[in-house]
Formats: structure tokens, sequence, C-alpha cells
């Protein structure tokens, strides 16, 4: 019995060692703000992020006090941190939005401690308000609204930053939240243990799971609350347990109505314990530990149903004195443990329905163990993290707990990509120390004074390509591998420099926009994410360090900024070492228009919580948001381009869903089972005559243009959104003209055309492109002031041309007859095509006409297949 005792005391004295294990990390950074100007005095916190259990409300650690930037807006924290922990660095200053970095551990690890710099940018403060009712319409007053971000609860430390208020009115407004941020609510009323999520369900709020910044209307409802109450109870003696830690959780997953964040509660004297403001729903208790020592007991889950309207609700849980079980982690291919896996532990029972079970996670140790207190039965093993197999991809290991002696298994993960490996040297053939080498989007490794490296991809999205830079020689290199048996020699080249300027539509520069670079190979089988940058104070940026580009890869740079919508541009042209390359002025769109509308069932009535979505690709990069409907059906989006849309009800192609093609500032009906129907306000001009373009006073001739379907297309070839119509006209160019279709595009501002005519002959334009009348500005040598057309005549284009936009598409038949505006031209080619798939005189019977496949004037085609094995 002493010999048990000791065993189980050498247990619990080891779990606790495993758990405190740290290493010493250097953080440093600097604060700027959104014009790229050092914030002095700002507040820094520095928090590492605990999520061990998958039911359990992620947790925040400060790692070190609050420090303040210095001049030059720097910090540096020296800090013990968990191995796998992320790290989560946070700033706040007096007239700013708040914001924060991280210091990703938990899935992207190095070979060696680096001192990690983490730059922290303070945005333009932004509102995001709303109000408060009790589920009988009642304000509430005093309630603590606490925002969080979309992707994990980890942005609600430190919790004062985060939170405020409701008044006497049941009014809450945030006013340090940076904008296009998308948020959760957590709700924390006195009177209620709980604190509720918000949107309560999965697809709410006015971004489909969240609520946009910038948003003042937002109205959220409290549940009606019941109270839990009960004992843990020893399952042997029947006495009650104090200080034991219970989680109550809701187990509907997505059905659920109300969710609300895990909650943990600990019993009082002889076992009682109380959960106030429960929402209704089926939930689950579960025993985790005791709160006062080394755990020895152990317990199942216990469902629990609160229906509407129930106030008490009484559950007892019954837990035992647990067996210790040991779990090693090993590797079966080298045999070596894995050290801090995640390991799980389960009911051989376990399945989405059977609720009653025994479940817990954990991490092994440095030396691979895991320990777990667990009651008699039969468990299945998992474990998992990193580069090895997942729950679902591994069957995992089976034991049975029969006594009350500790037990042992051990479980074989195999890795699911094998280590990348290879030697870097540098321009003398000679191995190259401390160079930083990417490992496709898994691992940053450092090389050793051999230059030797090993690292692993992302077992996710295996990239085959490294990439080495030594900045401090201004030195790269970059190797695509197809097979990582194979090891690699990674050659530094004198490093490249990619620079330019974003600029909005007026020319002005863009501070503080960010630039992001990726390697691809150009048959789309490898991508790698390299180091970016962020735009100067007049919008001018300069990558460094860039590997040379060869001819089978392409650099893809993306450019965003708030309050506008991101671009793409492609660099594609060799490049030798050392070379540096300026590419065009990246005009970024601004997003200053709406959408506004209903949606429709079968029968026209409204549907409420229905999710809709808008797309746009005006700026050169697909943006999209989502959104819910109201209780009425509507819905709106704010901050969209300006151009044609996208509208997406509920998803797939049933009767339930709907896609629509639309123009921003509109309101739409989207009713249920239309797809890829377009929407016309009744002002269009859609169903009347084509004007004269000759009223224009450009020149314009119809020959050419008679009994052919027209494509007028208004633009202004400095618009980034005009350019992008010309490069989508280019391509379709020949398509629509064997289907008949003359394109005629119409420059609507005044432009220099001597410099107009050379930008076509350099951007190979072959289409028509008149001018309108007027007089351009100059700033320079090609650099155009931007101008703006006459009154008269832009009010002669929207009186009679209804435009709305640049560009502005206008799609006619052949007598001229006008079939579509303001849609984008991969929408109009698609119309084309389909009328002619649809049209009579293409489908009618062929009679003695010999089909064209069957003519013997086609070229001879080689026998392929079947055909050539019959020869």
């Amino acid at each position: 019995m002493s010999k048990q005792i000791s065993l189980i005391l050498v247990f619990m004295l080891t779990s606790l060692a495993a758990s405190q294990i740290g290493e010493s990390v250097e953080i440093t950074g600097q604060v700027h703000d959104y014009q790229t100007r050092m914030v002095e005095g700002a507040d820094i916190a520095i928090f590492e992020i605990h999520r061990d259990d998958v039911y359990s409300p992620t947790s925040a650690k400060l790692l070190d006090k609050l420090k303040k930037t210095d001049h030059q807006g720097r910090f540096v924290f020296n800090v013990t941190a968990t191995p796998f922990h992320d790290i989560y660095v946070i700033a706040r200053k007096e007239g700013l939005a708040l914001g924060w970095d991280y210091f990703h551990k938990q899935y992207l690890s190095q070979t060696k401690p680096d001192n990690s710099f983490i730059d922290v940018v303070l945005p333009k403060p932004f509102t995001l308000a709303g109000r408060l009712v009790d589920s009988e319409g009642n304000l509430v007053e005093g309630a603590n609204v606490q925002a969080f971000k979309r992707e994990g609860e980890i942005l609600c430390e430190p919790k004062d930053w985060f939170s405020v208020k409701t008044d006497s009115k049941g009014r809450f407004i945030f006013d340090n939240l940076p904008l296009d941020l998308m948020v959760k609510f957590f709700i924390e009323v006195p009177d209620r243990d709980i604190a509720y999520i918000y949107p309560h369900r999965g697809m709410g709020g006015n971004a489909c799971g969240g609520y946009h910044v910038d948003w003042e209307d937002i109205e959220l409802t409290l549940p009606p609350p019941a109270t839990v109450h009960g004992r843990v109870i020893d399952k042997g003696t029947g006495q009650g347990l104090k200080d034991m830690r219970l989680l109550i959780f809701t187990s509907e997953g997505a059905d659920t109505e109300w969710r609300f964040r895990s909650c943990v509660r600990c019993t009082l004297e002889n076992g009682e314990f109380e959960i106030k403001g429960v929402p209704p729903g089926k939930h689950i208790l579960r025993f985790i530990s005791s709160k006062t020592g080394p755990n020895e007991w152990a317990g199942k889950n216990v469902p629990i149903t609160v229906n509407r309207g129930d106030e008490n609700v009484r559950k007892n849980i019954l837990v035992e004195k647990g067996v210790p079980l040991e779990v090693i982690v090993k590797d079966p291919t080298t045999g070596k443990a894995l050290p801090r896996m995640k390991v799980q532990v389960f009911d051989e029972r376990w399945n989405y329905e059977q609720e009653d079970i025994f479940i817990r996670e954990t991490r092994a140790d440095a030396n691979g163990i895991a320990h777990i207190m667990v009651p008699q039965g039969r468990y299945m093993v998992h474990a998992w993290g990193g580069n090895y197999e997942t729950r679902m991809n591994f069957k995992g290991a089976e034991v049975n707990i029969a006594g009350s002696q500790p037990a042992s298994v051990e479980i074989l993960v195999k890795p699911r990509l094998h280590l990348v490996r290879g030697t870097v040297v540098d321009t003398q053939g000679q191995p190259a120390e401390n160079v930083y080498i990417t490992v496709g989007l898994g691992q940053r490794v450092l090389t050793d004074s051999n230059g030797w490296f090993e690292g692993v991809q992302s077992p996710l999205y295996p990239s085959h390509l490294v990439v080495a830079r030594d900045k401090k020689n201004n030195l790269a290199g970059a190797n695509y591998f197809f097979n990582a048996l194979r090891e690699l020699r990674v050659v530094l080249r004198p490093g490249c420099s990619i620079r330019g300027r974003v600029t909005d539509d007026m020319g002005r520069g863009i501070a503080g926009a960010n630039v992001n670079i990726s390697l691809d190979r150009k048959d789309g089988i490898a991508h790698l994410d390299t180091t970016g940058t962020r735009t100067d104070s007049q919008g001018y940026y300069r990558l460094e360090t860039v590997a040379p580009l060869k001819s089978s890869f392409s650099y893809d740079l993306s450019f965003d900024a708030a309050e506008f919508a991101p671009t793409r541009y492609t660099l594609e042209k060799p490049m030798l070492p050392g070379e540096e390359v300026t590419i065009p002025n990246m005009q970024l769109v601004n997003l200053d228009a709406f959408i506004s509308g209903v949606v429709l069932d079968e029968n026209d009535n409204p549907v409420a919580r229905q999710p809709v979505f808008v797309g746009s690709d005006s700026g050169g990069t697909h943006i999209g948001k989502g959104t819910s409907t109201d209780e009425q059906g509507r819905f709106k989006f704010k901050r969209i381009p300006e151009g044609p849309v996208t509208l997406q009800s509920g998803f797939g192609q049933g009767s339930d869903a709907a896609y629509i093609y639309a123009h921003s500032r509109d309101n739409v009906p989207i009713k249920l089972g239309n797809h890829f129907k377009n929407y016309f306000p009744p002002s269009s001009l859609v169903g009347s005559q084509l004007p004269d373009l000759r009223i224009l006073e450009m020149g314009f001739d119809y020959k050419g243009f008679k009994n052919k379907k027209n494509l007028v297309v208004f633009v202004d070839y400095i618009n980034r959104s005009s350019q992008i119509a010309f490069n989508s006209l280019k391509r379709r160019q020949l398509e629509l003209r064997r289907r008949n279709v003359e394109i005629v595009c119409i420059q609507v501002t005044p432009v220099d055309e001597g410099d107009f005519a050379e930008w076509k002959k350099e951007n190979r334009i072959s289409f028509p492109v008149y001018i309108l009348p007027g007089q351009p500005g100059r700033d320079g040598k090609n650099n155009p002031i931007i101008s703006k057309q006459a009154p008269k005549i832009m009010n002669t284009l929207r009186r009679e041309w209804g435009l709305r936009s640049l560009p502005w598409t206008i799609l006619t038949d052949e007598n001229q007859k006008i079939l579509a505006t303001g849609l984008n031209i991969h929408r109009i080619s698609s119309m084309v095509y389909e009328e002619e798939r649809q049209s009579p005189v293409r489908n009618k019977p062929l009679g003695d006409k010999i089909r064209r496949q069957d003519s013997p004037r086609l070229r001879y085609r080689r026998p392929a297949g079947r055909r050539l094995r019959e020869r």
C-alpha cells in the first residue's frame, strides 16, 4: 500500500514540475502610429497564451509588469516563457487605437533562441457602440461589455483595455478600436456568473459571426437566466467534496442558441456549487481537479438541459479516486520521445451523441511523458502536435484500466513530413553561419557553424521552398525541392531590392501601408511568404535582401491599408544578383461606398438571421464581407469599393440560397432560389436604346459597329479600377469578337493624348479608346494632375448614359438595345456566352448542314488512346 502511495506522489510531483518548465526569451520591439511616427510613452503589456483543454477558456498569463516605450518608441522584455505557447504584446496610447502583435511559438518553432522583434502599429481610433436589454426588453445598466477578436479569446487582456460599462440607458461605447476589425463580445452582468458570447448564434452580428468596428446601432439581448445547483460527491463514500473545480460549457456546438464562455466554479462546504445565469440549452458539467492540492480525483462528464422558463436546475457530479495513467509519446521512425505533444484520453464510447463520458487533455513534458488521473474503464489515447499526425489521421492506442495500480501506455505518432535538411554557402562557397532559413510555411531556423540547417515544413501547407537571408551582409538565396529526403545546397547571392510607392486615387502617398511579398513557382506548386515592410510617411517602400528571381518563379506583392481595398502586383521578370527593381505606383481604391437590401423567401416574406456576403474585385484583389439580416430581413454593408459587386445569401445553389450581381449604392431585393441573376435598379437604362455616341464629340464613327453587339466602357486610365478593366478586356477581346461583340472605350477625364498613346502602346491596347474633350493638367514629366471633367459633360454622362462609377459598362444587342449596365467585364462576358448558348439560332436543327466537327477542312488530329492501340 505504501509503495502505491509513493508512486502516486511521484506521479503528482512530476506532473507539477513539468508544468513549471520555462525558457528565457528576450523580446524587443517598436511602437509607431498609422503615420509611421514613433510613439513615446505608450503602455506595453506582454502575455503568454494558454489553452490546454479544448473546452476550457483561453487564458493569458502576464509575463512582466507594464512598461512604457522610450523616445524612439522602443521597448525590451526579458521573460521566462513556457515552450509552445504563443506570446502576445499589446500597446495603447491616448488618442490612438489599440495595437498588438504576436510571437508565434505554438506552431512555428525555432531551433535556436532568437531575440525576437515585434512591430506594433497604433492605428487611427474608431467607434463601436450599441445597447443592451434583458429578455423582457428592459435596459441593462452596469453590465461589463468586453470585446475580443474573432479568431480567439486572447484579445481580452489587459481586460480593462477592452472593456466598457453600460450606462443608465443600456448604451456602451468603444472608442479605442481600429477600423476593419471584427470583434465579438463577452457580456458580464453583476448578478450572473456566466459571460455570454455575442453574437449569441454562430452566423449572427453585422459581420456574419462578429461585429465590424464603425457601427453604432448594435442591439444585444440577454437570455433568460437559470441557476444550476448541485454537489460534487465521492462515489465511494457519498460525502461532498470541498474545493473541487468544475467547468460548464455548451454541448450543442454550432446549433446552440445561446453561446457563452466556459465557466469554472469551485465547490463550497459539503461539495455544494451554484452557477447563476445559465442560458437555455444543452450543456456539460465537467470535473477538472482539486483546487487546493495535487489532484487524485477523476469523474465523467454530466450532461444537463436548461429549458426556457426554468429558474433552477439541480445536478450532482460523482467522482472517484483516479488511477495514475502515464502516456509515453514516441516517434516510431527514430524511437525518440516527443516533448510537448498534446495528449487526449477519452472514453471508448465517445461519439458526438454520447456525452456522459470521461475525457481529458494535457501536454507531455520535456521527456515526452504525460500524466493523467483516470477512472477505471477502457480508453482511447491520442497524441498530436506540430509535424505529427492529428487525431483525425491516427488511430491512437487503447488502454484498459481495470484495477487501482498505476498504468502506462506507449503511443507511437508518425511524422507527417520529413525534415528538410541542407547546407548554406556564401558567394565564395564557404559555409554560412547564423543565416536565417525559412522552410516553406513551417519553421524559421538558423544555420550552425557548418552552414547546416534542419527544419520542418508546415504539415497543412507543404511549400517545397526554402529561402535563406543574411540581412547583415545583404545576401539571399532560394531553393525549390521536390523530395525532402535529398539534402539541399543553398547558395547565397548578393540580395536584390524592390522599391515603389503606394498612393490613393488622387496620387497622394499612403503612410503605413502594408507591403507583403511571396515567392511562387509559376506552375503553382510552390509558395513561400517572406518578410514584408510598411510604407514611409510619403507612401514609399523598399524591400531589401530579396533573393534573385529565376525565370520559373515570380514574386507576388500585395498592398493593403486601413480605409482602402487591397491590391496585388506580380513581378515575373528575372532579377540579377544585386539588382534594384522599381515597380509602378500601386493605387489603392477607397472604401467609401455601401450596399443594402432585403432577403425574401419564395413567397416574398422577409427572412430573418440569414447570412449575406458581399464581394468586390474593383481594387485588384477580392474583398469580401459578411453580415446577417435583421428581424425584418434587411441587411447593409458599409465601407466597400465603388463599383460592381456580388451578393450571396446562404450557401450552395439550392432554394435556400441566392447569388446576385449588383452595383454599390443599390438597394437589392434578394429572392432565395435565384442564382447568377443581375439586379438593375428601376432608374437604369436597361431596355432602352443606346444614346448616339456621336453627340459626345469625340470623333466616333459607327462604321464597324452596325449589326453587332456593342460593349461601351467609360474609363479613366489613371484609375486603378479602370486599369483592371483594361486588362480584363485585353484577355477577353478575341472571345468577345468571336461572339459578335465590338468594344469601344471612352476615356472620361482629360488626358495628354501623347502620354495616353504611349500608355496604350506600352500596355498593348488594340481596341478603340476615344477621349472626351477637355484640358489636362500636368505636374512634371509623366505626372499628370488628377483633373476632372467639366460638370456639364459629367451631368450629361450621368443623365444620358447612367454613369455611376468608373469604369462603367453598357452592353447592347445587335439593335443597340441596352441589355446590362454597371457590371464587371467578367460578368458581361458570361452574359454574352449564356445568351449565345441559349440562342434558338444556335440550337436549331442543322438539317442538311454539315456540323463543324465533321468538316473535312478541319486539321488532322493525332490518334490517341484506344484508337492508337487499334492501329
